[in-house]
């Protein structure tokens, strides 16, 4: 009886992998923070922003998965890039969710252990400005890629790969989140605020960069790499589909990479768990969506008649129908 409920009831929605990531997310965040609300402060805004997200997220999907305008279509199945900034926001907030203080010090002492030093301290003996600058507009250049990256894809009319790319960003970026409230790390620029012979040195982006980070960024949020772990899946979306753009972003990323810890903004720890949350996070995207799994098979593609020769993702998700090469 219950589970014909249930499918009556689901059969109200279309939902889309990305669907299901948000409300899940917003779901078990929303009950910690309803059990662990002594570790949050304005508990009750936090929880309403939860609640909001989901009343949200099913309204979104009860509309067609396929309309025809472009905009409905961004609302629709690409509302994500938007919702992330939210989303975002509300991690500074609760920091201590789980845990209520700073991990960094422990942290620190892991990475003296392995390398035998501060990485972060060791390398201001190469604190010089055209390093500094390559780095500081790699990590910069984070705020653009990803909105730059759906914009070329949407141009090219390449709306399946863009369906990929916002289901893989957003599993990713929501995993990530998650994990913050399991190790608030602040950063060396906090820990080691004090240690540090002097600020990097630059004229152009290393202002710029420390001009966002002191207004824009939440508090906390460093395990993982979040910085990190979307720059290579945009990176590894952008050479297996737009492969001129990914000759472009790989000095990009290269150096927003290199820029999380050279910085100060992450430690290495963090740069390094972010790059292996993307390939986890890349293989069970690709499983979900060659698998057509979490309603990936509602996505026009599948259907009969939608284009000249359909869409048909093979396991390794790998597009190969296009007429031209539509780098």
């Amino acid at each position: 009886m219950w589970r014909e409920k249930i499918s009556t009831y689901s059969q109200r929605f279309n939902f889309l992998p990305v669907d299901y990531f948000v409300l899940l997310y917003n779901i078990v965040v929303g009950i910690s923070v309803l059990l662990f609300r002594h570790n949050v402060p304005n508990w009750a805004l936090h929880f309403a922003f939860n609640a909001f997200m989901v009343v949200f997220v099913l309204h979104i999907s009860s509309m067609p998965i396929n309309p025809k305008g472009i905009l409905q279509k961004i609302v629709r199945r690409w509302y994500f890039l938007i919702l992330l900034l939210f989303i975002y926001q509300q991690t500074g907030g609760l920091v201590f969710l789980y845990i209520p203080e700073w991990l960094d010090n422990q942290l620190a002492q892991i990475e003296f252990n392995i390398f035998g030093l501060h990485p972060t301290i060791y390398l201001e003996r190469f604190n010089i400005s055209i390093l500094n600058e390559y780095f500081m507009f790699g990590y910069f250049a984070y705020f653009f890629l990803i909105l730059s990256y759906a914009v070329i894809l949407m141009k090219r009319k390449m709306h399946f790969e863009l369906d990929m790319f916002v289901t893989t960003a957003a599993f990713t970026f929501l995993v990530c989140f998650y994990m913050f409230y399991f190790f608030p790390i602040a950063g060396p620029r906090f820990l080691f605020s004090g240690i540090y012979d002097g600020p990097l040195t630059g004229v152009l982006f290393v202002p710029l960069v420390d001009y966002v980070i002191k207004n824009g960024a939440a508090e906390g949020g460093s395990m993982p790499s979040t910085h990190t772990a979307i720059a290579i899946v945009i990176l590894v979306h952008s050479w297996r589909y737009t492969r001129k753009v990914g000759y472009i972003f790989t000095p990009i990323v290269f150096g927003l990479v290199v820029g999380t810890f050279w910085g100060r903004f992450h430690f290495i720890s963090d740069t390094i768990i972010g790059f292996f949350m993307a390939i986890i996070c890349i293989i069970i995207s690709d499983w979900i969506i060659g698998n057509k799994k979490l309603g990936w098979q509602k996505l026009p593609y599948y259907s009969p008649g939608v284009m000249d020769k359909p869409v048909v993702a093979d396991k390794k998700c790998i597009r190969n129908f296009s007429k031209s090469d539509p780098s």
